[in-house]
């Protein structure tokens, strides 16, 4: 962060030297050589430091906007071309095959160019393959939005059985939790609550 800072201030430090000593020649000009102005002549100072620190102002909320979303792990504006928000991210994934859910999908800044992401996926299957398969296929999506370092944290659900057949499997697989999670291991409501898994309206119990 210290690195990227100095390479966004570097720029304005320069043009801040640089028109400092044009301003400074120019006021000396202005004062000595502008006699018919009068005592006017003499604002010409306040004023052009006023126009200067206008302009080095406008371009410092630039560079605190910027820092302020990556210290506070912020999600980009814009995550790319084709995918705008978190949201649209986790549709993308979802549509991976044997992809059941999403959740506590988080994308976040580290600079301006580097995009991080965390996420828990459902998954059904009964093959270890499968779910190294489906990873990867995620991690594409995510390479292809410009997210290049991520951690999937893979949540199984077996493949449907005969008795699941009937109101399917994801009913089947979840409905015995509060929550949407499907490695879920604290009953207490509270820590319920407080996840990122989606918590049903009639939450049900085998």
């Amino acid at each position: 962060l210290h690195s990227f800072i100095f390479i966004l201030r570097l720029p304005l430090h320069v043009m801040g030297d640089a028109f400092g000593s044009a301003l400074v020649v120019g006021n000396a000009c202005v004062v000595k050589y502008w006699t018919d102005l009068g005592t006017h002549r003499f604002l010409v100072d306040p004023i052009s430091s006023l126009v200067m620190v206008s302009i080095f102002f406008v371009q410092t909320v630039y560079i605190i906007r910027q820092t302020s979303t990556i210290l506070i792990e912020a999600a980009p504006s814009k995550i790319s071309a084709t995918v705008d928000t978190v949201d649209a991210l986790k549709a993308e994934i979802i549509k991976v095959l044997g992809v059941l859910n999403v959740h506590e999908l988080h994308v976040w800044s580290l600079d301006t160019s580097t995009v991080v992401c965390a996420a828990h996926v459902v998954i059904q299957t009964d093959s270890t393959e499968h779910v190294n398969t489906i990873v990867d296929q995620i991690k594409q999506i995510l390479h292809a939005n410009n997210i290049h370092s991520s951690t999937i944290q893979s949540e199984i659900i077996p493949r449907c059985s005969d008795r699941c057949k009937t109101e399917g499997c994801v009913v089947q697989a979840l409905k015995k939790n509060y929550s949407a999670c499907a490695d879920i291991v604290c009953e207490h409501s509270e820590c319920i609550s407080n996840s990122y898994c989606p918590i049903p309206s009639s939450p049900q119990r085998q």
